[in-house]
Order: structure tokens, then sequence, then C-alpha cells
């Protein structure tokens, strides 16, 4: 029982890639290619289970633009999927739909046409079926303002119209949404996509040291990045005998520093 938790996760990934291909697995290649592999940490934001309306996107990237991943694993069934993309379709510019090889033509078919669709093949790469088109100026601000968070919609508003209006707690957030319902919607997404970027910040070198299998729950547990390091170093002195042992104290995290 001498293998560390870190080593023992990441043969539970392994073992994932190769035999049960779950949502995690495509989370976290998602994030390392689609995400690392081109984009900067320090420009863009990857933010999680976003809700939109009804929906929740799976993974959403925002860079110079706005990128929304909706994943159906072979797991998956895809009752819902008409109704995510159209939740999706009113705030983001591109949408894709990632899936597994052999229901990527399936989906072809049946998709709107502005919906990319991605296969995540055998080897861990993406294949494109089809690729996104441009969806930006087909937005509906008032479903933006329903997905940021009260101080993200002031923000948008004030981009957008040059003020925030004068309003109560209780009424601050309507108000901001009959402001922005008179402006184009590219430009409320784009000033959406300015906000959001805010959300996560991390650099490439914190990114560098997190192990690859967990990179994905790294991202998403909206842990500060300043603590990375001293997580990652936890992981890999704890063993499994040491977790058998029942010790509670083993894997907490000091918080003794300002981090």
């Amino acid at each position: 029982m001498q293998c560390s938790v870190k080593d023992a996760l990441a043969g539970v990934f392994e073992l994932l890639q190769r035999s049960y291909r779950c949502d995690y697995v495509y989370r976290s290649t998602i994030a390392a290619k689609l995400f690392l592999g081109r984009h900067s940490p320090t420009t863009s934001a990857l933010i999680p289970e976003l809700r939109v309306w009804k929906s929740k996107a799976d993974m959403a990237v925002f860079n110079g633009t706005s990128i929304a991943y909706e994943i159906k694993t072979e797991l998956d069934n895809l009752d819902r999927l008409q109704s995510q993309l159209a939740d999706y379709s009113a705030v983001f510019d591109r949408i894709f739909v990632v899936t597994y090889d052999g229901r990527g033509e399936e989906l072809r078919a049946t998709l709107p046409s502005h919906v990319g669709i991605l296969v995540l093949t055998r080897t861990l790469s993406f294949q494109v079926v089809r690729d996104a088109l441009s969806n930006a100026e087909n937005v509906r601000p008032r479903m933006i303002v329903d997905a940021l968070r009260r101080d993200e919609v002031i923000e948008v508003t004030r981009r957008v119209v040059g003020r925030a209006p004068c309003a109560t707690e209780v009424t601050i957030r309507q108000e901001c949404a009959d402001a922005l319902a008179t402006c184009t919607p590219r430009s409320v997404h784009d000033a959406m996509v300015a906000v959001l970027k805010r959300r996560m910040r991390c650099t490439r070198e914190q990114l560098a040291r997190v192990p690859r299998p967990l990179l994905s729950a790294y991202l998403e547990s909206g842990t500060k990045s300043q603590m990375w390091n001293r997580i990652t170093e936890r992981l890999t002195s704890v063993t499994l005998g040491d977790l058998i042992a029942h010790d509670e104290q083993i894997l907490s995290i000091p918080q003794g520093e300002d981090v």
C-alpha cells in the first residue's frame, strides 16, 4: 500500500480511458487539448457547468469569443440535446457537441447547421465532423443576463450602455436586462466574453505542475490556483496505506497562509 494517492488516481484514469470513457475522460481531454492546447490560460477562462436557462453547458471557454462544449458519451442518451442546444444558441458564439466515434454522422443529420460536431477518437484526439458556425449575432441579451452573476450583469451593462441603471438590489438585474435589450446581440455577447474571462485566473506554469489526469478536476474544483501545488504535494506524499489508516488529517491542506 505504498502507492501514492496521485499515482493511484493516475492508474484509475488510465483504466477509464481504456475501458470506461465516462464524462470525466471527455472533460479532461477537452481541458488538455482544446483549452490548453489552443489558448493561453492568462487570457482565457474555462468555466464548467455554466448554467444557461434550463441547461448547463458541460464546459465553456471564453477567449476572443465564447465556445460551448456539450458532451455526449457512449453512456448518454440524446433526449435533452435539442433543448440544450436551443439554450446555448441564445448565449454562445460557437457550439460543439463532443461525442464518440460512430455517433458523429448520426448527429450531422439532426443538429442545427450552426452546431459543430467533434468526435473523441480511441487515441484521444479530436476529429472534426463539422465545424461550428458563428452565432454571436443571434444571441439573446436577456438570456445572457440570466446566465451571469449580478456583478457581472452590471459590468456588462456598463461596458455596452456606458453606465449601470440606478436601481435597487431587487430590480437591478431587470433594469440591466431592459437596457441591454435595445443593444445589438454582438455587443452584449462581446462584453459578456470580456467579463467572464476574469472568472478563472492561472498561469501556464501553474498548470504545468498539475498531474495530467487531474487537470480537469483542478480547473473545475473552484480551488484557487495558488493552492494547486500544495494539493499536488499532499497527493504525492500520502499513500493508500495512509488512507486505510483513517487519519483524517492526512489529506488536509494547512490554511495558515493567505493564498
